[in-house]
This record gives structure tokens, C-alpha cells and sequence, in this order.
């Protein structure tokens, strides 16, 4: 890939091979026909490769179109739903969003691509987008990526003053702690955010976003100072001195405040996190925080026993008679027994081709959501060989029909089941034996 940012290869020979990428066919694309799929398997991890390309390659007269494709496959898109009501043709607008494993790999993608036109694109998406949860999910990728991008900050401190939804707010202040370079206009931003924002939550992330990009401003100062005297909720106030202390060490009122909440607080969870915030500013009340660090030891302890316990459980083995005896449990029609064998194969059928075909066969046959769906995860986790993904992509892959996708809601549940499960498959598999496994049936039937 680093051959595309090399001066002496021909501008003519980069741009051929990233529209190879785009371009590229995997045979392996019966589900093309799904509106929100278009691509096999092969082809999806072809542009992704594409995308990453265009970060080498800048010049490519792809490179808009390509980042342009990413941003839809992570976030969504509108489409239109028609029918017909009695005589009357109904048209609907709605946003959607592609399956999970598209997304994940969009979003892997967005992040490696050429980094100023995928700020451009995501700021697009947020000025135009009506969908709140992909307006949120934009804000939150542009602290991944626009560390010092002033296209990236200004975006953010409009979402921050103009949204009139506390989730967009709350992402994009978080968003802005960790891409703002402390100007003026960014701390106002945040400080006008806690004192008009009605949510607890969102007000406590624009304190934590003083604190990462406040330092020394006395606006920031003087804002968390005021909270801290005024606020009556503790964890408001220890968030408070924790982001004050960042931006004024030492500062007496963090000091004070964080003291009183270890002193007063009856919850224990407050108590502890003032004490540790406390250690992390380097102060001198050493017994009080020497007290509470041994009771976040003491629970540390207890959670990580309760947390080793049902590993104790586990412990032994991936024994044939009992996995026997467990596909024989599977039978039975009470779906939270059979919930229970599912999640026992997962701790003790790594590999085991039995546990692989009973769970398939659940798959292909049970009428629950959660049995197909748990089924699915499980059988993930199992699978040992490259030949065993092989045999469920065999197994599996006459589920991404188009048929499968349209025809009810129980069979789309299905279709994203084994379109996330095969996805994976993919991702551990050499093309030429996915090409092989997705083929045949094909074989089987041509007598091959």
C-alpha cells in the first residue's frame, strides 16, 4: 500500500489500482440484489482497502467518492418506502442504517482514510442529516479524527450551541475535549452548555471537557468554581474539582471540595473517586486517601472473586459424552433450557463438529429469536478451522436472499444473524476458500 505515496510510480498506475479496488468482483454476491448490501463479502473489504488507498494516494480522482461511500455505509441514508393504501399511493422517508458488520467496517475504514476529506464529508453529514442518532455518531467520529482540524472544532461548538437534542449536545462537547485547542470560543461553548443544559449527565460531560482543554482560562475557572459552591449534586461537584484541579492545580477549592465530599458523601462510589482524584493531583491528606485507596482494593477484590467465579464453574472439558448429552437436552421445546445447552456448548464445544452442527441446525429450525440469535454468537466462538467456517458458509448462505431479507420480520432477523456471522467468517477465511465453500452447493448439484 505505502508503493501508492512513492513519487516515482506513475500517477496512471495508483489510480488503475485503487479502481481495480472499487471495482473489484468477488463472485461471491447473490445478496446484491438487498438494497442495503450491494456487495459480497470480498468486495466490501476491497473498498475499505480502497479507502485506506486514498490516504496514500490523495490525488485520486476517487477519493471524494470513495470517503462519500464510507460515511453512508457507517452512518445510513435516507429512502423512500412506497405502497398503495386502497387507491392512494403513499410515499415515506426514512433513515437507514446498514447492517453491523458494513458499519463496523466502515467505521475501521473512516478512521484510515484521507483524514481532511473525511472530516469534510462528516461535517456535511451533520449540517444536512435529520437522523439524531447518526447526528450524534458523526460528532462522536470527529473526535476520532479531527484532532487540530478547525473544520472539526467549529462544527462541534455549533452542535454544541444550536442542537436542540441533549445527546447531539453531550457527544459533541465530549468530542470537543478531545480535539479542541482551548480557544475562547470552544470554552464558551462548553460553560454556556452547563449552565443552560437540563441534563445532569450532559452538564457533567462539558465539565470533563473544561478540564482537557481549559487550562489556566479563567472563564473555565471561574465556571467549575461557581459549580462546585452552587451545584447540588455531588458527582457535579466532584467532576467539577477533578476538572479544575486539571486546569489550576492545586487550586484550594478543588482541595476543599473533594475533602468534603470524602468526608460527608454517604455514597461509596463518590467517596472513592474523590479519593482517587485526590491522588492524582499529588496532595497531602495521604491517611485519608491511604483509607479509602485500601477500600477500593477491598472492592476491586470482591468484584474481580465474583467475576473468577463462573470461570471456576466452567472448568472442565471438552468431553464428547457430555456434549452428547447436551444435544439430546436441545430437544426439548422449553427455549430457556435450550438457551441453557447453547451457552454450555459455548464453554466446552471448541472445535467439537457436533456442537458446530446442532448449533447450525438451531439456526436453520427454531422459531425463537433469541435461540437463532445466541445460537449464531455461540457457534462464532467455537469455530476452530478454517474448514469448519468453510462447512457454515455452506450451511448458512442461502439465508441472505433477497427473499429471506423482504419476507418477514423473522426472516430478516435470520438474514442479519447469519450475514454477521458469515461476515466473520470471511474476515478468517483465504478468498479462494470462501470462493469454494460459497460454491458448493453449486458443485454438489452440477455432480462435481
Amino acid at each position: 500500500m505505502l508503493w501508492l505515496g512513492r513519487e516515482d510510480v506513475r500517477s496512471k498506475e495508483k489510480e488503475k489500482f485503487i479502481q481495480a479496488l472499487v471495482e473489484f468482483n468477488d463472485g461471491c454476491g447473490e445478496c446484491r440484489a438487498i438494497d442495503r448490501v450491494r456487495r459480497g463479502f470480498y468486495e466490501f473489504r476491497a473498498y475499505f482497502l480502497a479507502a485506506a488507498a486514498v490516504d496514500e494516494w490523495k490525488n485520486s480522482c476517487n477519493a471524494d467518492a470513495i470517503v462519500a461511500e464510507i460515511v453512508k455505509w457507517r452512518f445510513g441514508k435516507f429512502n423512500i418506502d412506497k405502497w398503495v393504501f386502497h387507491e392512494f399511493k403513499i410515499e415515506q422517508q426514512k433513515w437507514e442504517r446498514f447492517p453491523e458488520p458494513i458499519e463496523q467496517g466502515a467505521n475501521t475504514a473512516l478512521l484510515q482514510t484521507e483524514r481532511t476529506k473525511a472530516i469534510h464529508a462528516l461535517v456535511q453529514l451533520i449540517c444536512n442529516c435529520q437522523d439524531k442518532f447518526a447526528c450524534m455518531q458523526a460528532a462522536s467520529s470527529l473526535g476520532q479524527i479531527g484532532l487540530g482540524s478547525q473544520t472539526a472544532i467549529d462544527a462541534l461548538v455549533q452542535l454544541i450551541c444550536n442542537s436542540q437534542n441533549e445527546f447531539i449536545r453531550r457527544y459533541a462537547a465530549s468530542s470537543l475535549g478531545q480535539i479542541g485547542l482551548g480557544n475562547q470560543k470552544e470554552i464558551d461553548a462548553l460553560v454556556q452548555l452547563i449552565y443552560n443544559s437540563q441534563s445532569k449527565t450532559t452538564r457533567g460531560q462539558a465539565v470533563s471537557s473544561l478540564g482537557q482543554i481549559g487550562l489556566g482560562n479563567q472563564a473555565a475557572i471561574d465556571a467549575l468554581v461557581e459549580l462546585i459552591n452552587n451545584s447540588e449534586y455531588e458527582f457535579l461537584r466532584m467532576r467539577a474539582a477533578s476538572s479544575l484541579g486539571q486546569i489550576n492545580p492545586r487550586n484550594r477549592t478543588a482541595i476543599d471540595a473533594l475533602e468534603q465530599l470524602i468526608n460527608n458523601s454517604l455514597d461509596k462510589l463518590i467517596t472513592r473517586q474523590a479519593a482517587s482524584i485526590l491522588k492524582q493531583l499529588e496532595l497531602d491528606n495521604q491517611k485519608e486517601i491511604d483509607a479509602l485507596a485500601q477500600s477500593i482494593t477491598n472492592y476491586q477484590y470482591e468484584h474481580n472473586c465474583m467475576q473468577a467465579t463462573p470461570t471456576l464453574k466452567q472448568i472442565e472439558l471438552d468431553n464428547q459424552r457430555e456434549i452428547d448429552a447436551l444435544v439430546q437436552t436441545c430437544n426439548s421445546e422449553d427455549e430457556f433450557t435450550c438457551m441453557e445447552v447453547i451457552s454450555s456448548l459455548g464453554q466446552i464445544g471448541l472445535g467439537n463438529q457436533t456442537a458446530i452442527d446442532v448449533l447450525v441446525e438451531l439456526i436453520y429450525n427454531s422459531p425463537s429469536e433469541m435461540i437463532h440469535s445466541q445460537a449464531a454468537e455461540t457457534l462464532w466462538t467455537i469455530l476452530a478451522e478454517e474448514k469448519q467456517m468453510a462447512g457454515v458458509v455452506t450451511a448458512l448462505k442461502d439465508y441472505l436472499s433477497d427473499e429471506t431479507y423482504e419476507n418477514d420480520f423473522w426472516r430478516l432477523h435470520k438474514f442479519h444473524n447469519c450475514y454477521n456471522l458469515i461476515w466473520k467468517c470471511a474476515e478468517n477465511m483465504t478468498y479462494p476458500t470462501f470462493y469454494q465453500a460459497w460454491h458448493q452447493q453449486e458443485k454438489v448439484k452440477d455432480g462435481e
